[in-house]
């Protein structure tokens, strides 16, 4: 990854790990996003997804819960 800072490849990434089971390695990627940015939480993170698709979002953000992202 050229730049572990940026967000949402991390996000996509721990979402995907955590709905196929790999919960532990999810949460690596979730513990990076926090430290990167304390302040990130689910209603954060939709708030600036409102464009996203309703049956869309509840996927991803699903997998966000199960990976250890706060609400």
């Amino acid at each position: 990854m050229q730049n572990p800072r940026f967000g949402p490849p991390l996000q996509v990434l721990a979402a995907s790990l955590a709905k196929l089971g790999k919960r532990e390695k999810a949460a690596t990627f979730i513990q990076q996003l926090l430290k990167n940015e304390p302040q990130l939480s689910l209603s954060r993170l939709r708030s600036r997804l409102m464009f996203m698709d309703r049956r869309v979002w509840d996927n991803f953000s699903e997998g966000l819960r199960l990976a250890g992202m706060p609400d």
